[in-house]
Order: structure tokens, then C-alpha cells, then sequence
């Protein structure tokens, strides 16, 4: 590390970081309504994927240009400033997964909770397995990893069941989109209001989309990619329509480089040394997560809660209060206009 040019500063990512942890312990603090909690879990998981998209991406590709340009105000290269950047992410992850435990805990007793297979009774286990059978084993599409099939370009964001199988003897490797068109919270009978996540069901039956072979171990993988591209209006072309301009640029995005790798709760070393050496990552950029890798289902999950709107777990809506010098009957511009009260 370099001297800093502006003793006085810290750098823009590690400060953003800190902005982002506050957004945790908004999480944490129990004077916050529950579901509210929730809320804030979810908003800190897509802001840390658009900042690893974006300002990581940014910085990776200054890395690759520029790769000895100091950052004034912290004395670090853009390498440094990532492995800095990667280094207090492993902790905010570490500190994510207490928080959403203590939080379950208590969405199992108001029955919003996402449910694992160890809770499940046996009938309804076996709803499960027919849900699977049924609705999502006709949709999916396992693809093998061999000399034939190589290994295949994974979509910004999405979800996969990356699996080691053996078969005589031999390890193979086999990777399964998890289908964006099926519905992602499929609700549990006899259970109120609580649920399980498609991937989940997908990893819990994985041994039938191979079964004739044995798993050796299975996981669910998501792959953030640099989504940051400059628009160069050099580029574009009078006569071109901007918005196929702006597919193009769209689909561009969607084959940059990897910049994180997310792992559901475990994975053996083997399974992250070859899934690092295809995606060209450091282990620093692998990311273990006990919470579920994206959280946007969580605001359906609330939505969806019979009488959750009167109780005390969200926070009262807003009611406003009209000026008393505006008539609401007439035109606000009207009497803008007309004077000031």
C-alpha cells in the first residue's frame, strides 16, 4: 500500500461498505418492526449485488488498464482496493447470516418462515416430492460436464444446482438451471403461511435427476458478473435505433467477466477450486452464504400474509397532511399560480 496522498480520507468502496452494514443493523435492531427486518435484509442484498456489479466491475477493469493507478485517498491500487473490498464482505456475510437466523426464528412462530426439510412432517414431505414430480421435474434441464459438454456460460444473477455425482467410479460434475418462469415460493400445506423456496426443493431432489448415479455433493450457485459498461456516444450510430443499441449493449454486459461467486451454505473444497478455476476467480471472491443467495421473494412472501397489514410488524403507512391553505377541489397549479399564501 502506498502513501496516502489525503491522510484525512478513506476509500470510496470500503465507505460504501460501512453505509451498507448500517443498512444490516437496521436489520439487527430489534426496536425495528419484524417484517420491516426483513425488508432491510433483502434492500442490503441487492445493493451488495449492484456493488459488486458495478463499483467492483469498475474496479476490475481498471485493474486490467491501469493496473498501478493510486487511489489518492487510501494509497491503494485498484487489486488492493478489491482484495480490501472482498475481505470486509466476507465479514458483512458472516454478520447477514446471525442476523436472518435470529429472524426466522421468529417468523416460525408467526408461520412466514422459509422452511428447510428437516421440519417438514411426512405428509407434507410427501406434497413436496409430488410438487417436484409434477411441476418442476418436466422443466428442467441437467447438463453434465465432460469433454463433450463443456462447462457452460452462467447467467448474471441466476441460480444454479452445481452437483458431483459419481459413476463407476468416476466423478462427474452436472449443473442445473434453476427456472426463472416457476413460481420461486411454493407454500407448505398445514402450515399457516409457511413455505419453501423452488431451488431448495430442487437441491433436496436432486438424486432423481441422477439416479443412476450417487451424489457425492450438491449446492446452490449464483455467479455476479461486472455489469459496468461505459455508453461511448462515438459509438452510436445516427441512423441506429438506440434502443437495439441499448440490446446490445444489454447482452454485451451479460458475458463480462465473473466478479463474485455465491455458495448456499456448503461446498467442499473441490467443488470451489474447479468451479474457481472455470470462472477464472480468486477464493477471495467466493462468498459461503447460509441465507438464500437472492431475497427479492421476500416482499411477495409479505404481501401475501393474511391480516399482516394490521399488525404492528410493518410500520404504520404514511398518512399526509394537506396544507391548510390548499383547497383540494381545484387545481394546485391553478393556485400556485394565483399567489403565494
Amino acid at each position: 500500500m502506498h502513501k496516502k496522498l489525503y491522510p484525512f480520507t478513506q476509500n470510496r468502496e470500503l465507505s460504501w461498505l460501512k453505509f451498507n452494514q448500517r443498512v444490516l443493523e437496521e436489520a439487527a435492531d430489534p426496536r425495528v418492526p419484524l417484517l420491516e427486518r426483513v425488508k432491510f435484509l433483502a434492500i442490503f442484498t441487492s445493493n451488495l449485488d449492484e456493488f459488486f456489479m458495478v463499483r467492483c466491475g469498475s474496479l476490475y477493469d481498471l485493474s486490467l488498464v491501469n493496473g498501478q493507478q493510486i487511489d489518492k485517498k487510501s494509497g491503494m491500487t485498484p487489486a488492493q482496493q478489491l482484495d480490501a473490498i472482498y475481505e470486509e464482505a466476507h465479514k458483512l456475510y458472516e454478520i447477514r447470516d446471525g442476523i436472518t437466523k435470529n429472524i426466522n426464528s421468529t417468523l416460525e412462530s408467526i408461520h412466514i418462515s422459509s422452511l428447510t426439510k428437516k421440519q417438514l412432517t411426512k405428509k407434507q414431505l410427501k406434497f413436496i416430492h409430488q410438487y417436484f414430480d409434477v411441476q418442476i421435474f418436466p422443466v428442467l434441464s441437467p447438463q453434465i460436464i465432460d469433454t463433450h459438454h463443456p462447462f457452460p456460460h452462467l447467467m448474471n444473477k441466476a441460480l444454479y444446482i452445481f452437483v458431483e455425482v459419481k459413476e463407476n467410479d468416476t466423478i462427474m460434475r452436472g449443473i442445473i438451471p434453476v427456472p426463472n418462469f416457476l413460481k420461486r415460493i411454493v407454500y407448505v400445506p398445514d402450515t399457516d403461511g409457511n413455505y419453501m423456496l423452488l431451488e431448495q426443493i430442487i437441491l433436496h431432489n436432486v438424486e432423481k435427476l441422477f439416479s443412476q448415479s450417487t451424489i457425492v455433493s450438491k449446492t446452490i450457485i449464483r455467479v455476479t458478473r461486472n455489469a459496468d459498461i461505459n455508453l461511448d456516444e462515438k459509438e452510436i450510430d445516427e441512423d441506429e435505433d438506440y434502443r437495439q443499441y441499448m440490446k446490445k449493449i444489454l447482452k454485451k454486459r451479460g458475458r463480462l467477466a465473473p466478479i463474485r461467486l455465491e455458495l448456499y451454505k456448503e461446498a467442499p473444497e473441490s467443488v470451489v477450486t474447479y468451479l474457481c478455476d472455470e470462472l477464472h476467480l480468486k477464493k477471495n471472491q467466493v462468498f459461503v452464504s447460509k441465507t438464500p443467495l437472492e431475497m427479492n421473494h421476500v416482499y411477495d412472501v409479505i404481501d401475501q400474509a393474511p391480516n399482516v397489514k394490521t399488525t404492528p410488524l410493518l410500520y404504520k403507512p404514511f398518512t399526509q397532511h394537506p396544507n391548510k391553505y390548499l383547497r383540494l377541489n381545484k387545481h394546485i397549479i391553478d393556485q400556485v399560480l394565483y399567489h403565494d399564501p
